[in-house]
């Protein structure tokens, strides 16, 4: 046992100062660990977004909407939201069942960020295709037949009107926009093809989205068509 040249022991006042070392290690340890599962996350987003909601049109999609934020959504805030708005598992060689149809997709309670980070932080050996199997979402699928409100979207795209987002040449009056969140469309049409990202939740494009995708929940609800859990 450790003494001092007056014969009293050093260990009480070492131990305090052991234990705070050790306990300061830990905490270091542990927020590197969290900064790591973060960083993972931030880095691997992307990829799990485009493979579950994906931007690229499959079959005859007039117009795909994905909303998404740079981050994960702030305590409040809706999580990632996506819809899709064409001529979806059509019978190409029939004609009479082709029918406009829509589809929304919404992460289940937990934005498809923090379950890729909880996923991840719960196996961090799992690759990028495993964690994305175990993402939960909900889907509600509705045709025209089903529900009005598909064919009085589509009406009402066609005939909004917008210019380019809005920006100003006056540095004075610039405007940063921290964290933002992503709306995203691609369009299609018989002409040519479109892919637009805004930023501004006021455009009338994001606001059709917005309305779109809550008739069509209400539409599902009302016709008893809810939305379905999925697990990829």
């Amino acid at each position: 046992m450790a003494t001092q040249a007056d014969g009293r022991t050093l260990w009480p006042s070492i131990i305090p100062v052991a234990v705070l070392f050790a306990t300061l290690a830990f905490t270091f340890d542990l927020r590197s660990q969290s900064d790591r599962n973060v960083r993972w996350t931030e880095q691997h987003y992307n990829i799990v977004l485009n493979d579950l909601l994906p931007m690229e049109p499959d079959g005859d999609s007039f117009v795909v909407f994905r909303q998404s934020w740079t981050l994960h959504a702030p305590t409040g805030e809706a999580p990632e939201s996506y819809a899709k708005i064409g001529f979806i598992d059509v019978d190409r060689l029939d004609l009479s069942k082709w029918h406009l149809s829509a589809v929304v997709k919404t992460p289940e309670s937990v934005s498809i960020y923090d379950q890729i980070l909880t996923l991840h932080r719960s196996d961090a050996n799992a690759t990028v295709k495993q964690i994305e199997s175990r993402i939960k979402f909900k889907e509600l699928r509705l045709t025209e037949a089903e529900c009005v409100s598909v064919r009085s979207a589509f009406q009402d795209f066609q005939n909004l009107q917008f210019g380019p987002p809005k920006t100003t040449v006056d540095s004075s009056q610039s405007v940063v926009v921290m964290d933002p969140t992503f709306f995203r469309f691609h369009i299609q049409a018989e002409y040519g093809s479109e892919d637009i990202t805004l930023l501004d939740d006021s455009h009338p494009l994001v606001k059709w989205a917005a309305k779109t995708i809550e008739e069509l929940e209400r539409c599902g609800k009302a016709k008893g068509t809810s939305a379905t859990d999925i697990q990829r």
